[in-house]
């Protein structure tokens, strides 16, 4: 309650002759002390309160985030429109983040994995796999170390819990389906490694798709059916791998959709129950 309010409060629970008693008072006050000379002090008071207020209304403004314009030539809010998680799925549980890397960070890590693609697959290299994995360690860059940090957060799981980064390169015309439960890979059949199974797959997008140049996520087994998740540079998704009771999640299956012209890049990090060795 405001103190104008709290006052009018006390006021009408008086009886008359407190109330005649308090105007009393006050006009006694008044004589006594000059009706002039509290209305300038008054004025005063109401001028330092009023210069204050505007004073923090001004630097409320500049702490807000400042808004950035979209493609389509509309503006929206950095913190809540561009910064937005939520579930996708509950069955599996999928969660998404919007705007989760930086562009400079998404951007230097597409320059990191073309230098590395040219390296490890010539452009004369028979190659008759349906995507490159190019494996790199969250050492190699500051903006590996950003995303592991920040991946880390999200997932609730120290960094010494993920494997090595797999930055995936998809040319147009090739098809992905990456293993992510049935622990397939050869870092997940390592006897030597007792890190437990796979707890959460993180996966972040490091280039836009533009609509109906597929490129897509796929989630085949979702509980409501087929989802597709749509690739926009810097968001992220969350997979449990693992349901709340540590049983494995059957419809934590997940692949990626070449685009049909181009290349599509993402990097996905897999997270495990105990650290790696």
């Amino acid at each position: 309650m405001s103190t104008s309010g709290r006052e009018r409060f006390l006021y009408t629970v008086d009886d008359p002759d407190n109330k005649q008693r308090r105007g009393r008072l006050s006009t006694s006050f008044l004589s006594s002390f000059g009706l002039s000379r509290f209305v300038d002090i008054k004025l005063f008071v109401i001028s330092v309160f009023l210069m204050s207020l505007i004073v923090f209304l001004l630097s409320l403004t500049q702490s807000m985030p400042k808004t950035t314009g979209s493609g389509s030539g509309s503006a929206e809010s950095t913190s809540d429109a561009e910064h937005a998680v939520g579930p996708l799925s509950w069955n599996p549980r999928i969660f998404y983040h919007s705007h989760f890397a930086s562009a400079e960070d998404v951007a230097e890590l597409i320059e990191m994995g073309e230098k590395l693609a040219q390296e490890q697959h010539p452009a004369n290299e028979a190659d008759n796999h349906s995507s490159w994995c190019i494996k790199i360690s969250d050492k190699s860059s500051a903006a590996l170390k950003r995303i592991s940090d920040r991946m880390s957060l999200w997932a609730v799981l120290p960094p010494s819990h993920g494997e090595e980064f797999c930055l995936i390169r998809q040319e147009a015309a090739q098809a992905a389906d990456l293993p992510t439960l049935s622990d397939d890979l050869p870092a997940a059949k390592d006897p030597s490694s007792n890190s437990g199974k796979r707890k959460v797959t993180l996966i972040l997008h490091l280039n836009t798709i533009e609509d109906g140049m597929d490129g897509e996520l796929l989630f085949p087994k979702a509980a409501n059916g087929p989802l597709k998740v749509p690739a926009f540079a810097g968001d992220a998704l969350l997979l449990w791998n693992q349901n709340p009771d540590r049983t494995e999640s059957a419809g934590a299956v997940w692949g990626s959709k070449a685009p049909k012209q181009g290349i599509k890049w993402s990097l996905v990090r897999w997270l495990r129950e105990r650290p790696l060795a």
